[in-house]
């Protein structure tokens, strides 16, 4: 028999989320000792919130150039935050923003290694064209 842990409701996960931005505004405030460092934080938060989305949709969009099935688009770790279909993708978005995954699979068998190189390519590709 297998127990299952409960899931806390979205709005904790929202509030630990916001703990941890509001964590890093003080620790960046001038009057805390490790002001650099919090500042650093802030930053690293704010860049993997832009960055990873962006990546991953460059994955699925190459993908879906490509004739691809796209399954699904993951961005973050931890527990879910949000979750919901898009063309019929399902999207989730988890509460720590460091990192991300695309799942794809090619509808046809045609030139399949060379069409998943541009697959796997898509994320950075869409990061060099939006940065």
């Amino acid at each position: 028999m297998r127990v299952m842990a409960s899931k806390p409701p979205a709005a904790a996960r929202i509030a630990v989320l916001a703990g941890v931005v509001l964590l890093a505004l003080v620790l960046a405030s001038a009057k805390s000792p490790l002001g650099e460092a919090g500042f650093e934080l802030l930053w690293f938060l704010v860049i993997f919130v832009v960055v990873i989305p962006v990546h991953e949709l460059g994955h699925a969009l190459a993908g879906a150039l490509l004739g691809f099935q796209i399954r699904s688009v993951v961005v973050g770790i931890g527990p879910p935050l949000l979750a919901f279909e898009v063309a019929g993708v399902a999207v989730r978005v988890n509460v720590l923003p460091l990192a991300g995954v695309t799942m794809g699979s090619p509808r046809r068998k045609s030139w399949v290694r060379l069409r998943m190189w541009i697959f796997a390519a898509g994320g950075p590709a869409a990061n060099l064209i939006f940065y």
